[in-house]
This record gives C-alpha cells, structure tokens and sequence, in this order.
C-alpha cells in the first residue's frame, strides 16, 4: 500500500484527479493552444500554464521514481474499467463498470455469491476470487492444493461459511464440497465421502442448519445430499425414484419447502426442507418447463429460469400453483440461465444458444412480470454471461469468455 501521504504521491493523485475531471479535462494541446491565443491577449498567466504543464510533464517522465510512475498509471487506469457509455442502456444511470486484469485471478469464472461487502466468484483454473462489493478491489484469490477445488462448479454463502461445489472427477471419491470462513478465505474443511455422498455435484443451498447439495450425476444416478450446516456431517442422501430427480441443476430453499429443478427431466421437484419428503413433482405441459436451470425466490413467489424455452416460469412457492409463464419476445430471453433478484426486482442473464449470441441480462419486476429493460449495450461488456449476483447497490455479471465482472448499479 503507497504512502498517501509522500509529496510525490499526493501529486500524482491530484494530476490523476484533474485529468479526470470532466469539465476541466483541457489535453495538452489544448493548453498550448490557449496559450498561444491568449497572449495576444495580454494574458500572461496563459503562456505561464504552458511552461508549468510542460515542465511537470518532463519532471514525470524523467525524474518520477518507477514505483511512484506506476502508482500514477493506476490512478488514472484503475483495475475498474468504465467504458465509454455514451447512449447506453445503463442502469439508473450510471455506466457499468468492468472488473478484470491479471491480479484479479479471473479464468473461467462461472459461478457467483454475495454475503455482505464481500463477493465470491469461482474460476473454472481451480480458484475462487474474494472481491471488495462497495469498490470492485479484490481481497484475496485462494487457490491453494488444501482448499480442494477441483473444477468449482457452484458457491453459496449463509453469513459465515462459504460453501464451494467441486464437480471434477470422476472417480466419485473426488467429488467434494470445500468449505471457507466467510471472514477472512480460510480453509474450514473439504467435505468428502464415499461414492454414494457426491456424485457431479452442481448446486448449493444453505438454509440455516443444513445444506443441501444436487448431484447431477455421472455414473449412478442422480441425488440430492443434505449435510449438517455447522459440522459438514452427512444427514442423508435422496435417491428414491419418487423424487423423480434427472439432472439436477439447481437447488433453492423458500421457508419450509426446497426445490429442485431437474434439467433433463423438465420437471420441478418440491421437498419438505424438515424431513426431505416429497411434497410433489411438477412436470404438467402448462408449467413450460423446458431444461430448467435455475431459480430465484422472493417472499411467496418462485421463478424457474427455462434455458432451451427462452421463458421463465413464477410459481407460488407455498402451493406449486403456476402463476404465470413469460416468454414474449420483448424480454428478449436467449438461452437463460442464471437468475437473481433483489425485493421486487429480477434479473435474467442470457448465455446465448448455438443460433443466437446471448450477451445481454433481462431485467423486470417481480410483482407485475413486465419489463424493465433489456442490457446488452457494449459498454457492458458482457462476454458469455454465466452467473449473477446482487448485494441491494450492486449487480454482477462473472463473463465466462471475458474473464471479467460487469458492475453495474440496482
């Protein structure tokens, strides 16, 4: 950390600032102009602003220590990227931020969570990226043999642990669940067991005292493994064909009922979160689903994103009941995936399919259904956006082709 206080620093801290500031953002050219002009003009402090820009631009190249010359070139290029938002579709206004380079350990990064001021981001190179949610600025990128990761395919966070889903294998046996301290990225524990424990798993919930993890399955069968939250102790594992689990790719619970979507089955599995009884399996045509992937829940409502539908199905979450499906094409939905929302607002990313690009996230109200917007400007630069998450001021975008985090304003 530079000295904010050393002379120099504060310098190039205030050349940084006024090169910035719009309003009086003059380029060099157009100071020598000035000067040139207005001497004719009797204004003598003009030519002396020439001199003095000239002479501070030598004294900068030539006499600038280099750690002092690099600090200078990360005040004016930050690790936060804003591109030019000129006519864009922002949100509320401000322009999006873009989150990457080297020292922010992005490499694949595919799934999101949020807990507080910090945002979790894991990385197909076997990593997980901890970021500052108020500036963008990355805390700590862990990556260590001892964390376990082992092609990190999901993340979640209860407010003091940081559960990770290790989907690399097989054999089953290195199928794993790796878990953090949310305060400061130490290793807890890596959660592994016999074959029967994990097998793929792709998704993860807490809910308090339990956590509970799909399996997609990879050579028997698929299930749904529940574990004691605080110790990482097996509860049990739901296999029986009743739950009618078939590529299991989210999980999420809403009070006392949790849910399943089952990809390859297009169907919706509903538990009793207590006893991990089957309450019902929603598979009707009316329901539209079509490889659902994901979910997102708010008070009494639950949404099913469709990713081969293009549509999101909202459910009443205490009764199943299907409330409404949206699918026009003004939501412009396009391979839709994940999903995320913030009290009476959600968000859709869209992948894109094999025929269609994708690059854009969804927004509308959750009350209503209707539209809010539509981001897919280039300013966001979204990149095969894979995952989403919201802290109440922020939304982020991990781009799986990009290595990077779109930032942008609830």
């Amino acid at each position: 950390m530079p000295d904010l206080d050393d002379p120099v620093v504060a310098s190039l801290r205030t050349a940084a600032e006024m090169a910035e500031r719009s309003p009086l953002g003059f380029s060099l050219e157009e100071v020598f102009a000035a000067g040139s002009a207005r001497r004719h003009h009797q204004r003598p402090w003009a030519h002396r602003l020439v001199v003095i820009a000239v002479a501070a631009a030598i004294l900068v190249v030539f006499f600038v220590p280099l750690p002092h010359l690099s600090l200078f070139k990360r005040l004016v290029s930050p690790t936060k990227v804003s591109p030019a938002a000129s006519g864009s579709n922002t949100a509320r206004g401000s322009p999006p931020i873009i989150l990457q380079g080297h020292g922010l350990g992005f490499d694949g990064p595919n799934w999101m969570a949020v807990d507080g001021n910090h945002v979790w981001v894991t990385n197909d190179g076997n990593s997980v990226t901890e970021l500052n949610a108020s500036t963008g600025a990355v805390i700590r990128v862990l990556s260590a043999p001892s964390y376990g990761f082992n092609d990190p395919d999901a993340i979640a966070v209860d407010g003091t642990h940081v559960f990770v889903a290790n989907s690399g294998g097989p054999p089953e046996i290195n199928y794993s669940v790796t878990e953090l301290n949310a305060s400061n990225g130490t290793l807890v524990r890596v959660i592994q067991g016999p074959e029967s424990v994990f097998n793929k798993p792709d998704a993860i919930y807490p809910d308090g005292s339990h956590l509970w993890v799909a399996n997609e399955g990879n050579t028997d069968g698929v299930t749904v493994t529940e574990l004691n939250a605080s110790t990482g102790a097996v509860i049990r594992v739901l296999s029986a064909p009743s739950y009618a689990f078939d590529e299991p790719y989210a999980i999420v619970a809403n009070g006392s009922h949790l849910w399943v979507a089952n990809g390859n089955g297009n169907s919706v599995t509903e538990l009793n979160a207590s006893t991990g009884s089957v309450i019902r399996v929603l598979s009707a045509p009316s329901y539209r689903f079509n490889a659902p992937t994901a979910f997102a829940s708010y008070r009494n409502q639950l949404w099913v994103v469709n990713y081969s539908g293009n549509s999101v199905t909202e459910l009443n979450a205490s009764t199943g009941a299907l409330i409404k499906v949206l699918s026009a094409p003004s939501y412009e939905f396009d391979g839709p995936w994940p999903i995320a929302s913030y009290r009476n607002q959600l968000w859709v990313v869209n992948y894109g399919t094999q025929n269609y690009s994708g690059n854009s996230v969804t927004e509308f109200n959750a009350s209503t259904g209707a539209l809010i917007k539509v981001l897919s400007a280039p300013s966001y630069g979204f990149n095969k956006p894979d995952a989403i998450a919201v802290d109440g001021t922020h939304v982020f975008v991990a781009n799986d082709f990009g290595n990077s985090v779109t930032e942008f304003r609830v």
